[in-house]
């Protein structure tokens, strides 16, 4: 029955279907919430990146620009030229496809994947056209392929449609795409718009957290707290770049000595070392500093010396290698004595005998060349018996008793009647074999009759 109400229906259907195709922009756009204007989407920016309350006292901001300036230092020392940016792209929209990507993910595994996608698809529309389902294909190396797929197939769309085929350069228009975060858009405003941004990942909010400008429950307040910190925008940029090259070099989540590190050994906080002694394989943030502006007193050479090899990479490595894996102390025993006369015997022996190898070589060297005579082929088999008197008919001449013990050789013709014995011997068992032939053919002669 249902069948056939669907057939009966089929005709009405396909007849309304160009005026349901016409009725589908006015239904989107009456489902779809109103965007507010440019005005009220300024102001609700400019509130977000509303900076956190300042220190209460002259002396206390005066103590944390110390601080600031201090890191600073340390880390323009470091790096003194950082690249502008990680990840491979060529214009704002390949940049917002390739920090979408790089969400928990390797940036060199971005950049593997991602100049064979912008070559086939580089451009908004054509990355639109090309398919959810298409997109995971090229990017299946890199992990949420599918979630991230249908993320840039849908921005893509998205762009097209409302912004005319350009990455909007607001932070509103921005995170209202697919996939899109607070972080991802301070990428694309700072990298490719040159707007003043601090993106925060997860290498600067635990770096933050140790040095006491980071709040451990929220990424927007730590974010607030390093433009507080740090006021010039104009190094936002660059002073992002090296804490993300330092996090990962030197400033690892486990396993972290923060006594060889060069910022955490004078910025780490109290708490942030209490914290680290505590779980030295996992990071735990402190949710609350007592002293965040604090410094630990260090001599001057290590926080303003340039050529400082206590904290270059290799040596920090080494301090970081001997905490993850500390042997057990064993007890210190003297070394046994050696044996002099043992030790005098194998020099002497190294010296007078060499190895077996060499010794043959020499002789075989030295040895003259002898040629050595080939013996003659036996063809007769003498027999040597102990000397008894024969009383073989066959033997000519009498023999005489020898010592007793002694041996002698036969006459020849002992030997012929050894080989005339042989011989009827053998004649006897090929009568043998013929005669047992013969009467198992009389046997199965008459089993067959």
């Amino acid at each position: 029955m249902r069948h056939l109400a669907f057939v009966a229906l089929r005709p009405a259907l396909v007849a309304l279907r160009p005026a349901l195709v016409a009725l589908r922009p006015a239904l989107i756009a009456r489902l779809r919430p109103a965007r507010p204007p440019p005005e009220t989407m300024a102001k609700s920016s400019a509130a977000k990146a509303q900076p956190a309350a300042a220190p209460q006292s002259a002396a206390q901001r005066a103590a944390m620009l110390h601080k600031a300036s201090l890191i600073s230092r340390k880390l323009q020392q470091l790096y003194p030229q950082p690249p502008k940016t990680f990840l491979h792209h060529n214009d704002p929209f390949t940049l917002l496809v390739a920090v979408v990507l790089s969400a928990q993910s390797l940036d060199a595994k971005v950049n593997q994947v991602t100049p064979e996608l912008f070559r086939i698809a580089p451009t908004p529309h054509k990355m639109a056209h090309l398919g959810a389902p298409r997109i995971q294909q090229l990017i299946q190396k890199i992990g949420l392929a599918p979630q991230k797929a249908r993320n840039i197939a849908a921005l893509s769309a998205t762009i097209c449609e409302h912004h005319h085929g350009h990455v909007p350069r607001t932070f509103d228009h921005l995170e209202s795409l697919a996939g899109v975060g607070h972080k991802t858009a301070s990428v694309v405003m700072m990298q490719a718009f040159n707007e003043p941004a601090f993106p925060v990942d997860t290498h600067i909010h635990r770096l933050a957290c140790r040095w006491g400008c980071g709040d451990a429950k929220s990424v927007p307040k730590t974010e607030r707290n390093l433009k507080l910190w740090f006021p010039h925008s104009s190094t936002w940029g660059e002073l992002h770049t090296r804490i993300i090259l330092f996090g990962r070099e030197y400033c690892p989540a486990r396993n972290h000595d923060m006594d060889a590190c060069p910022v955490c050994s004078f910025a780490a906080t109290d708490e942030a070392r209490a914290a680290n002694n505590a779980n030295p394989k996992k990071f735990v943030a402190p949710v609350n500093h007592a002293n965040p502006y604090s410094i630990r007193e260090l001599p001057p050479s290590r926080v303003d010396s340039e050529s400082d090899s206590h904290f270059t990479p290799t040596a920090v490595q080494k301090r970081r290698t001997t905490v993850k894996s500390t042997p057990k102390r064993r007890k210190a025993t003297a070394p046994a004595a050696p044996n002099t006369k043992q030790l005098q015997n194998d020099q002497q022996n190294a010296a007078t005998k060499p190895s077996t190898r060499r010794r043959k070589a020499a002789e075989k060297a030295h040895q003259p060349d002898v040629q050595v005579e080939k013996r003659p082929t036996r063809r007769r088999r003498t027999v040597q018996k102990q000397d008894q008197p024969s009383n073989d008919a066959g033997i000519a001449g009498s023999t005489k008793r020898a010592a007793p013990g002694t041996t002698r050789q036969t006459s020849v013709g002992s030997v012929e009647n050894v080989q005339d014995r042989q011989q009827q011997k053998a004649e006897e068992m090929g009568e043998g074999r013929r005669t047992s032939s013969r009467l198992a053919l009389k046997r199965k002669q008459k089993g067959l009759a």
